[in-house]
């Protein structure tokens, strides 16, 4: 499996070389077309009109930047090579910085997923806040600020409601700093009053207390682990005798510790998503002038172009009604499905729109990314079938039987009233057909990169051998 990583990563390497001398060349072609020489000194007015008389589509706002971020030699003043080296400085560091992002954004997604398992087994628990309530603490270590008795040794006395440990004795170390590196944990009572943990130093010789602090229970709040280094103090109060380095954690709840957890990496996540959506965009209009020109923009181009149009405008609408997982929109597809075809079965038969509704529940649209062995090209064809036959047999309905409901009678108000949700029907079944339509979209792109991972699989194993 290494050596296949190996081998993917040794070809991804090599083909973006590939790319970049390819960009250098079409770059150093076009700086040509527009007469901006590798020695000449231009100011950025000046470049902008010659990318302008050129026609070639550079992004004035891209161009801007990239000047604005030249080491310049001269005052607002850049020359051809300077900018060409800035250009494509930018571009590498911009695909670099996508690359990580997108590794973070994957390392975060697997976080977030163990998160919600673990939050899943926390769910069912009756007493799930405040299924537990403990402290644990590690004494790292000890700075004293005054020179202190190298031959004495110490130790720290941990009381925490009512309840005290001590760590083993001992002595000063190398660089002035007692090491004990030890665990403790107490039980936390659930009292309304929470009281502080004092740790406490004492002198061996004397067995008397030198200096003493504390932390508040309620400071660990949010149940994370956290290191702390307090000022211990004399038992005066006066003075600070050193610091203490400790590590603590509270936990009284771990159903809303994972929950915190899944917040935090939901945060995390969109956040990875947004900054690799404006490198997207950059890098973008950084590779605009060379992307390959199709000039056969005639009635198939457009037509071509129909599908991932619509597939990009339901993901929009999709992400702004925050149904953001198949399972959450199915489940919505289903429910308003059989109360729209109750309420519209009232005058009218709908056997088909019920069993569309029971075959997309049989098939399970979306479990693991398209994974359901019952799921086919097969299927969602008949689905999508269905609907518009379902659609044509409305259409031939409402022509037929909505003139002879208008009649003035008690009968005529219930017809009507059934009439309106006919009609809400026949418009929801036009969003499922969308919506279908949508899935079977992305089951071919799912199918087409499953088949591309097994033909570079493929590769990978010769390359290997």
């Amino acid at each position: 499996m290494d050596n296949l990583e190996f081998a993917d990563a040794i070809i991804i390497q090599k083909s973006r070389e590939t790319q970049l001398q390819q960009f250098t060349r079409d770059l150093n072609e076009y700086f040509t077309l527009m007469d901006i020489k590798d020695h000449e000194y231009y100011s950025l007015s000046e470049i902008i009109n010659k990318i302008h008389k050129s026609g070639i589509p550079f992004s004035t706002e891209m161009v801007k930047k990239i000047f604005l971020s030249v080491n310049m030699t001269h005052p607002d003043r850049c020359n051809g090579k300077q900018l060409k080296e800035s250009y494509i400085k930018r571009r590498w560091e911009l695909q670099t910085m996508l690359d990580t992002c997108n590794k973070e954004f994957e390392a975060l997604e697997q976080l977030r997923h163990q998160a919600e398992h673990n939050l899943r087994r926390y769910e069912t628990e009756e007493n799930k806040y405040c299924s537990q309530s403990k402290l644990t603490i590690q004494i790292v270590s000890f700075e004293p600020i005054y020179m202190i008795n190298m031959e004495t040794r110490y130790k720290i006395n941990l009381e925490c409601q009512e309840q005290v440990i001590d760590t083993q004795w001992k002595s000063i170390e190398d660089e002035n700093t007692i090491f004990w590196n030890e665990l403790f944990s107490f039980e936390i009572g659930q009292t309304s009053d929470l009281e502080s943990c004092d740790l406490i130093i004492r002198l061996f010789n004397f067995y008397d207390c030198i200096a003493k602090t504390n932390i508040i229970i309620e400071d660990l709040a949010d149940q994370r682990r956290h290191e702390i280094k307090k000022d211990m103090y004399s038992i005066s109060g006066d003075e600070v005798v050193g610091s203490l380095l400790v590590s603590c954690q509270w936990l009284y709840s771990r159903y809303i510790l994972y929950k915190s957890y899944v917040r935090e990496f939901k945060q995390k996540r969109d956040q990875k998503l947004n900054d690799m959506s404006i490198y997207q965009q950059e890098l973008k209009l950084l590779d605009e002038p060379f992307l390959p020109k199709d000039n056969s923009e005639n009635l198939s181009f457009y037509i071509d172009a129909i599908p991932e149009y619509i597939a990009d405008k339901i993901d929009v609408i999709l992400t702004q009604l925050k149904i953001n997982h198949p399972t959450i929109l199915y489940k919505y597809i289903i429910f308003i499905s059989f109360c729209l075809q109750w309420i519209a079965s009232a005058t009218r038969s709908c056997f088909l729109d019920s069993l569309i509704t029971s075959y997309i529940f049989w098939c399970d649209l979306g479990t693991d990314n398209y994974n359901s062995t019952r799921w086919n090209k097969t299927n969602f064809q008949y689905i999508l079938f269905s609907i518009l036959a379902s659609l044509i047999l409305d259409v031939v309905w409402m022509i037929m039987y909505f003139p002879a409901w208008n009649i003035s009678s008690e009968e005529s108000d219930l017809r009507n009233f059934s009439k309106i949700f006919t009609f809400f029907n026949f418009m929801w079944k036009i969003v499922i057909f969308l919506v279908i339509w949508k899935s079977r979209h992305d089951f071919i792109k799912y199918l087409e990169y499953k088949e591309s991972l097994l033909r570079k699989k493929r590769r990978n194993i010769l390359f290997s051998n």
